[in-house]
C-alpha cells in the first residue's frame, strides 16, 4: 500500500523515443491521478496516438494524511464508486479509448470505477492501464473489464520502478504494447 506516486518529469518527449501511430483513428485517453505517475502514462499514450486527453475529476473530498489514505483504501476495498465531475468527452464517439487508473489498496480506484460504470456497454475498443506499487495488473484489468462491460484489446501495468531512468527501456516496451494494436488495425 502506498500513497500518491510522484515521478520525475520526462527529460524528452516520448515521441523522441517511439514513433507516433499514423492514422490511429479517433482516440481518447481518460485517466485519474492524484500524483503524477498515471498522468504521465496517459500523456505519453496521448502523445503517441494523437488522442484527446481527459482527466477524471473526483468530487468526493478526501482528507490528507493517515485518515485520508485509509478512507481511500477502504472505498477501493469495498468497491465503492464515488461521485465524479460530468465527463466532457463521450467515449462512444471514438474508435479506441485508453483508461488509465492508479491502484488503491490492491483494487481499482473508485473514480475510475465510477467512470467505467457510467459508460458501461457503450465503450468502443478499449485498453486498460494500471499504475501501482506492486499489484498484479491482471486483477485490476479484470475489474475494469467487468465495470466497463468490455474486454480490452490491450492492457498493461506500470509499477513505480518503471519510471526510473534505468528502467526506461522496459517502460517504452510496455507503452509500445499498448499502442502497437492501433498500428496494426490500420
Amino acid at each position: 500500500v502506498s500513497g500518491m506516486s510522484f515521478v520525475p518529469l520526462a527529460e524528452s518527449s516520448i515521441t523522441d523515443e517511439l514513433l507516433p501511430v499514423e492514422n490511429p483513428g479517433r482516440v481518447l485517453v481518460v485517466y485519474f491521478s492524484q500524483g503524477t505517475a498515471a498522468r504521465r502514462v496517459a500523456e505519453d499514450l496521448a502523445a503517441l496516438t494523437g488522442a484527446h486527453l481527459e482527466a477524471i475529476v473526483e468530487l468526493k473530498k478526501r482528507g490528507t494524511g493517515f485518515f485520508g489514505f485509509m478512507g481511500a483504501g477502504m472505498d477501493a476495498s469495498f468497491k465503492a464508486a464515488t461521485p465524479i465531475a460530468v465527463p466532457m468527452m463521450d467515449p462512444s464517439k471514438y474508435d479506441a479509448v485508453y483508461v488509465v487508473s492508479p491502484v488503491w489498496s490492491w483494487n481499482l480506484c473508485p473514480p475510475v470505477r465510477t467512470w467505467l460504470r457510467t459508460f458501461q456497454g457503450v465503450l468502443p475498443r478499449v485498453a486498460y492501464v494500471t499504475v501501482s506499487g506492486d499489484t498484479d495488473p491482471e486483477k485490476i484489468v479484470k475489474a475494469m473489464a467487468k465495470e466497463g462491460g468490455r474486454e480490452p484489446f490491450a492492457s498493461a501495468g506500470f509499477a513505480e520502478k518503471d519510471f526510473s531512468p534505468e528502467n526506461r527501456p522496459a517502460y517504452l516496451a510496455r507503452i509500445g504494447t499498448l499502442v502497437d494494436p492501433l498500428r496494426e488495425a490500420r
